[in-house]
């Protein structure tokens, strides 16, 4: 926790695998109003995959090479044509396929600009395309349609612990303890459907 929120440190070599935020939103499982399309927006940014896995490349190897090896300006060009060409023709295909639903006009513009000025974010284009989505779905039916059991009781249990974590700082009673015991005793009592 900082400044009173969590932060979440992603794995940096997995630049090219899209997550999203999954707020606390615990309906009923069978609760019949959701809409599961964020799956499916989020696995058409893997296509973009191999373009910032290139852009990866040229940034962290192959420019190093060329600044502090003897294979000089040669690899430094290399660097900054694979990189700079790769992030467009990333961005092109976000552009062409509307890969991101939310970005459209001056946005995608905009976002994409970012990508080519600051190479790191278009490095990372695929996680800061797919963070822009908004989860609409229960965490209950998600886990169910995109979970293994195993990987539920591991979240289960992530999940169970912070609520611990956040009910320790809490004093006396209240209605954000309440309704904090209330989630943690809903996880406790889901399983997962067989």
């Amino acid at each position: 926790m900082i400044a009173g929120r969590r932060l979440c440190f992603l794995n940096p070599f997995t630049m090219y695998q899209p997550c999203t935020r999954l707020l606390w939103n615990m309906y009923s499982p069978d609760q019949p109003v959701e809409d599961k399309s964020w799956s499916e927006e989020v696995k058409q940014l893997r296509r973009l995959a191999p373009w910032t896995v290139i852009a990866a490349l040229a940034l962290f190897l192959l420019l190093p090479l060329g600044l502090f090896t003897i294979l000089g300006a040669r690899a430094i060009l290399t660097s900054v044509i694979a990189l700079y060409g790769s992030i467009l023709i990333a961005g092109l295909l976000t552009w062409r396929r509307h890969l991101v639903p939310g970005l459209q006009g001056l946005r995608l513009a905009g976002f994409l600009f970012e990508c080519l000025a600051c190479p790191p974010f278009g490095v990372n284009l695929i996680r800061r395309a797919s963070l822009r989505t908004q989860v609409r779905e229960p965490l209950f039916t998600a886990a169910t349609r995109l979970l293994s059991a195993a990987e539920w009781d591991a979240l289960r249990a992530r999940c169970i612990a912070t609520l611990d974590w956040e009910l320790g700082g809490l004093e006396g009673p209240s209605p954000e303890r309440q309704s904090l015991e209330d989630r943690r005793a809903q996880l406790r009592a889901w399983t997962m459907p067989t």
